[in-house]
């Protein structure tokens, strides 16, 4: 049976009553009860601090927080339960994206589960969070905390999460008719600021979004890890965002240590070949912003139920847009750059199919499709101009694979 709630989603196919098992950030809403199984719950304090933590809070009925079994702190996980691969699971909700050393912090719950132990995790999407005004998180930034072993969030992560948190309805946000451009800071800068101070002059721990990511990215950012060798997991499962929320899950498993870092990598990627979608990306110059959308034909013909939108602004200069699309086979693509009169330059275009690595589409290959007035190739670009009074302008893509389909 298909999974619907974010629990059913982290604990899907574990056999909790049969296992031993950590939660981490449990607080008073874990996934998993004391009756339920054999579980341990972890925290970064002990149960009376992290009561006095949320003592004025709204949102955590202090008298359901749970008993914490093992402080975290300033010790590693496997210093802290003093196990050493001998748990069968570790579920975390909305935990990874506070841990300043993401890093590392995987790597310690790796260090604690036996092999073929699960790792489950749900984390928010900041395309449908107070996090929209932000970037991803960086490969690069994640190195420099790991190599740093931050143990607090740093200045740069407080800082970013303070003066940059907006307030976002989820299901506006989920709205093609979406305009995040009018989003603005809840905070300002000095606000922001002042928390940096207390971090370093109080040497205050301030609970911050310390990492930002899409649910696609996030699954990009696993592969770079494994390829790196900082990754001893594969992909287990894969619930992506749906309709009207705001998070998803990943559950990863735990792969035998004996291997090479080159074997661990390989499996990883046939893992991420099971659960990856498919995604396109595009980068071009228009005329004027709006609703791009996105056609994939799995032989109905181009239709509206399978294509995917993406909201883009112009602001003078190019504009990277990137569409996600289910795994399923493709016989051909459309790309209908704005629900109106539009000219655009088409300056690359790379498929990625379902994990694999991308495959650079030839701009030659661009067909005008409907309401295009003139289209071709000039210097490194490819250009359309569509009709002055239109409503669906749209491009063909012929796909790269000699038997014209995916």
């Amino acid at each position: 049976m298909k999974p619907d709630s974010i629990k059913e989603k982290i604990l899907y196919d574990v056999n909790i009553p049969e296992s031993v098992g950590v939660e981490i950030g449990a607080l008073a809403n874990p996934m998993v009860k004391k009756d339920d199984g054999d579980v341990r719950y972890i925290d970064r304090d002990s149960t009376e601090k992290i009561k006095e933590w949320y003592s004025k809070s709204d949102v955590v009925d202090q008298d359901k927080i749970v008993d914490v079994d093992y402080v975290w702190g300033d010790q590693t996980l496997a210093e802290a339960t003093g196990v050493m691969e001998g748990f069968d699971y570790c579920f975390a909700s909305h935990v990874l994206e506070h841990v300043p050393d993401l890093i590392g912090w995987l790597r310690e719950v790796s260090s604690i589960l036996k092999e073929k132990g699960i790792a489950s995790f749900s984390i928010p999407d900041r395309r449908y969070t107070f996090d929209y005004l932000r970037a991803e998180s960086t490969v690069g930034e994640l190195l420099d905390a790991y190599f740093q072993k931050s143990r607090k969030p740093t200045v740069r992560q407080i800082y970013d999460h303070f003066s940059l948190f907006t307030e976002l309805n989820i299901v506006e946000a989920w709205q093609p008719s979406f305009d995040g451009n009018k989003l603005v800071p809840a905070f300002e800068p000095g606000k922001a600021y002042s928390f940096c101070l207390d971090s370093v002059n109080n040497n205050k721990y301030i609970d911050t979004h310390c990492w930002v990511f899409t649910s696609t990215y996030f699954l990009a950012v696993l592969e770079r890890l494994s390829k790196f060798g900082l990754l001893d997991f594969k992909i287990r499962n894969f619930f992506d965002v749906e309709q009207n929320t705001f998070e998803f899950v990943v559950q990863l498993e735990k792969i035998p240590s004996t291997l090479s870092a080159e074997e661990k990598h390989t499996l990883f990627l046939e893992s991420l070949r099971k659960v990856h979608p498919h995604s396109l990306r595009i980068v071009l110059e228009a005329s004027s912003g709006g609703l791009a959308q996105l056609y994939y034909d799995t032989g109905k013909g181009f239709n509206e139920e399978e294509s995917v939108m993406q909201e883009f602004s112009v602001k003078g200069d190019r504009v990277d847009l990137e569409f996600s699309f289910p795994r399923v086979p493709v016989k051909g693509l459309r790309f209908d750059p704005l629900m109106g009169p539009v000219n655009i330059k088409i300056f690359s275009m790379e498929l990625l199919l379902a994990g694999d690595k991308e495959n650079a589409i030839r701009l030659e290959s661009f067909q005008a499709g409907g309401n295009i007035r003139r289209s071709g190739m000039k210097d490194d670009y490819f250009f359309a101009e569509s009709k002055r009074k239109t409503n669906d302008p749209s491009i063909l893509i012929n796909l790269p694979q000699s038997d014209g389909k995916i």
